[in-house]
């Protein structure tokens, strides 16, 4: 009798399994909800990839031309505070200190460039005594150099070649990604090399190279609108100093002509 029971009770636990396992429509559904979780979470983690790439390169952009680089001093402190707090190996203390003196040096030198550069005479007019302190430009196209004195090679106009090309092509390439920094999209043209039109270039002793690009402006190509781009070359990477555009149109040439003696020939 008690066999027969427990018997009876093992079936009922058996069918009793059997009705509350769940069927595949079930299963099914569970791994298509998982699924899509997945997904989600794989976009939200894709953006904050995107995010963190555009703020990095923010950062350098901002560490490499001086803009919002923040204090040397400040940044040590908050390194010499961060030192101080318990839990610290000595190789990881070592490892800090390399990393502070590094930063240290590096902002040193951008605060010195940043410097050189807002005291220069490619952002704000210098006095000078004559005009044998002037230091001449020289014009430039992607194909040909126009030298003011030149030198020995007793030639006004020769091809960039050399140290020359390659530093003219590394400016060239320079301005065209920094104007192309905010031309973003498909329908959006950007700028290249046959978009350059000219530049002028120089070399100051205590600066370094100061360099004026002309393009075309894609904006607005039918209205003789123009892009220039100024960059200097302080002995060290590129800065970006300043973009801006100019209306062809209404810019103004002054020309200082001799006429003492022959006013009568300029007039009428």
């Amino acid at each position: 009798m008690i066999s027969h029971i427990q018997r009876a009770w093992k079936i009922y636990f058996c069918f009793n399994f059997l009705w509350q396992v769940p069927n595949k429509d079930f299963f099914a559904e569970l791994l298509r909800n998982q699924e899509e979780k997945h997904k989600a979470e794989i976009g939200r983690l894709k953006d904050k990839i995107v995010q963190l790439e555009l703020e990095l390169h923010e950062a350098k952009l901002a560490a490499v031309e001086g803009v919002g680089a923040p204090n040397s001093t400040a940044v040590l402190n908050n390194q010499d505070a961060l030192l101080q707090q318990g839990g610290v190996n000595p190789d990881q203390k070592d490892a800090s200190i390399n990393c502070q003196q590094h930063t240290a040096q590096a902002l040193f030198y951008t605060e010195f460039l940043k410097g050189k550069v807002d005291a220069s005479e490619i952002t704000q007019g210098v006095s000078l005594h004559n005009e044998y302190e002037i230091i001449p430009y020289v014009r430039f196209t992607l194909k040909r150099i126009y030298l003011v004195d030149p030198g020995m090679g007793k030639r006004v106009v020769e091809k960039p070649i050399g140290f020359r090309k390659k530093d003219l092509q590394e400016v060239i390439a320079y301005s065209i990604e920094k104007l192309n920094l905010q031309r973003k999209g498909s329908g959006v043209k950007k700028y290249s090399a046959e978009d350059f039109v000219e530049g002028i270039y120089r070399t100051e002793p205590s600066l370094g190279s100061h360099y004026t690009l002309v393009f075309r402006d894609q904006n607005n190509q039918s209205n003789g609108n123009y892009q220039t781009v100024t960059l200097t070359r302080s002995f060290a990477p590129l800065q970006l100093v300043d973009t801006k555009r100019i209306q062809a149109k209404s810019e103004t040439i002054n020309l200082i002509l001799p006429l003492s003696g022959r006013t009568e020939k300029f007039q009428g």
